[in-house]
């Protein structure tokens, strides 16, 4: 009898140990069978800056160049299914620029498997600001972004910026708010 029952708890060890190898590979031929999208955590971006304040306006440009880089590190935590990302720009007329450093987060509008997707975002930047008749000053602002994914890299993207306003050395209020149209690739 005791043999018996040592060759059961054998067999039965094989077996488990047999099932354990089993369930591994599985997993493993699982994992390997899904096939994931090519993570693109850089985005670059070109366009125009339209300002709104018509006291900047008249001091520069009414049309500014505008240079941007965006960083998504692809976190796993969507604060309300969103995702975050890190971004600055570089917009500049003939005698005044503004730099924000923002962290924006972007929602889907349209599902993300549609053809061309849409989304909508908003995000806090800190702008570091040269006018004219200022100098440099640093503002606290706001970005409203709407986009359009025309595939996996290419997008095109409408921005509002709303700057918290200041004085400049001759007495004016001046605001650099203002409308952004970009397109950008991402890699």
């Amino acid at each position: 009898m005791k043999f018996v029952g040592k060759s059961m708890w054998r067999g039965l060890v094989q077996a488990l140990g047999v099932a354990a190898v089993l369930s591994g590979s599985l997993g493993a031929a699982q994992a390997q069978d899904f096939e994931p999208t090519a993570l693109r955590h850089w985005s670059l971006k070109a366009g125009v800056f339209l300002p709104s304040d018509s006291t900047l306006s008249g001091q520069t440009n009414s049309t500014w160049t505008q240079i941007g880089l965006e960083y998504d590190p692809h976190f796993r935590t969507m604060p309300l299914n969103g995702k975050v990302v890190f971004g600055s720009d570089f917009t500049w007329s003939s005698s005044a620029f503004a730099i924000p450093l923002a962290v924006r987060i972007l929602w889907p509008v349209t599902p993300e498997d549609s053809k061309v997707s849409a989304y909508g975002g908003l995000g806090a930047a800190i702008y570091f600001i040269n006018t004219p008749n200022l100098g440099q000053t640093i503002q606290p602002g706001m970005q409203f972004i709407f986009g359009v994914n025309l595939s996996e890299r290419v997008f095109i993207e409408g921005q509002y910026d709303w700057v918290s306003g200041f004085t400049d050395n001759l007495a004016n209020s001046i605001r650099v708010d203002g409308i952004k149209a970009q397109i950008g690739f991402r890699f």
